[in-house]
């Protein structure tokens, strides 16, 4: 269920530059609306050290084997499932590089990056994966798979709010409002959030919640799933008659 409100200015003026030499309206309409997300975004990190090489790498493609195939088993697409494979990175003492000998260990890594589309098995998958070996995971993201026709949609009732309000404005004083004359949009979502508390999408660990760190705790006990805020803002200029 989308729950919008809209407000509205308007300035009736005139201007000289390019279409808007003419007598015009300038009216700003908004609109925003809240929708429940129904796609979650997150990554996870594996690595493993050891002296080997190989056991290092070995140790890591193991750890990915498992993790996709519980995801797999829980319903999540291949397609929703990346991986990332980083070099072996070998470390070395100061002195041994020097003498270019072994390195003191090999570090393997790989980084998953995973959509979740059925977010009531979120806390289970992750509590799931968590205890095969992951070592970091990211802050989740929650996002809506319409969220393009959700923007286009608030848009247009801004749109829509804007010519209501220029013409109430331009009725007291006797005239009229036009054909709009240009329209400018404006990208407020950069400011897109789960409002805190039980309109928040949290993640709960032992009663702490937290998605602002750059790590997210890895034993997670609960995830609420709570509402994302879109807002469109169009200032439009119509023809006063």
């Amino acid at each position: 269920m989308l729950v919008c409100s809209f407000s509205a200015f308007a300035q009736i003026q005139n201007a000289n530059i390019g279409l808007l030499d003419r007598p015009h309206v300038r009216a700003e309409g908004k609109a925003d609306t809240t929708v429940v997300p129904d796609l979650v975004e997150f990554g996870v990190s594996v690595y493993y050290v050891s002296t080997d090489a190989s056991k290092a790498k070995d140790s890591t493609e193991n750890a990915i084997q498992k993790i996709q195939k519980t995801l797999f088993e829980n319903g999540v697409s291949k397609n929703d499932v990346s991986v990332y494979w980083a070099p072996v990175s070998m470390t070395y003492s100061n002195v041994s590089k020097a003498k270019r000998v072994k390195p003191l260990f090999y570090t393997s890594s790989a980084f998953l990056s995973i959509k979740l589309k059925d977010l009531v098995k979120v806390s289970t998958i992750i509590s799931s994966i968590t205890d095969i070996g992951v070592q970091k995971i990211t802050p989740l993201v929650f996002k809506h798979t319409q969220e393009e026709k959700i923007l286009f949609s608030i848009t247009q009732k801004a749109s829509l709010n804007a010519k209501a309000f220029a013409e109430a404005m331009t009725s007291s004083i006797g005239g009229s409002v036009g054909k709009p004359i240009k329209v400018v949009t404006f990208d407020d979502n950069g400011s897109r959030r789960s409002l805190i508390g039980a309109a928040e999408s949290i993640i709960r660990n032992r009663g702490v919640a937290s998605l602002s760190s750059t790590e997210a705790t890895l034993d997670m006990t609960g995830i609420g799933v709570g509402s994302i805020e879109f807002s469109a803002k169009v200032v439009v200029y119509f023809e006063l008659k």
